[in-house]
């Protein structure tokens, strides 16, 4: 298969009776980065979508496509190496703590921000998570370490998570 286009990047089948196959697309302007995050999420579509291929449909179904990014940023930045890393790079400023993990992992800085944002260490309320992320703006962009005060268990993990310092629990 021969197309010189950024318009695809992968496409995973699985035919009854026949192996799954996997074809990424390597045009030499698409990064070899985009190549592996390609073929991770494609492996995430085998995995978690295998029977729901409709051949019918020629849009994309953005369930799927959210599990199989998911899939693709936790295969390819596994839990504990991933918060391991990302922990040590705390005082760093944003850009620079990403492009750190990124060299780590050997990933894109949109795969490294896409592991990032996904949820908290544990589950916050909106209003809560919304104070964590606050505070930790004020400190990274102000340069500052913040003194997060809080009662409340789950933000008080959420925000040590985050690299902030928290008082009161």
């Amino acid at each position: 298969l021969r197309r010189a286009t950024d318009a695809f990047f992968g496409l995973s089948v699985a035919a009854e009776g026949d192996g799954p196959a996997i074809v990424v697309n390597t045009w030499e302007r698409i990064s070899g980065e985009r190549w592996i995050f390609t073929a991770a999420h494609e492996l995430g579509h085998l995995l978690l979508h295998r029977d729901a291929y409709d051949r019918s449909r020629d849009d994309e179904d953005v369930r799927e496509e959210k599990d199989a990014d998911r899939f693709a940023s936790y295969f390819l930045m596994p839990d504990g190496a991933f918060s391991t890393e990302w922990d040590g790079a705390r005082g760093l400023r944003l850009l620079d703590r990403v492009l750190k993990v990124k060299r780590i992992f050997r990933v894109s800085y949109k795969t490294v921000l896409h592991r990032a944002s996904l949820p908290m260490a544990t589950a916050v309320r909106t209003l809560d998570a919304l104070h964590v992320v606050s505070a930790l703006l004020v400190q990274e962009r102000r340069g500052v370490a913040v003194l997060f005060a809080t009662h409340d268990r789950s933000q008080a993990t959420a925000a040590r998570a985050m690299g902030i310092r928290v008082i009161g629990t």
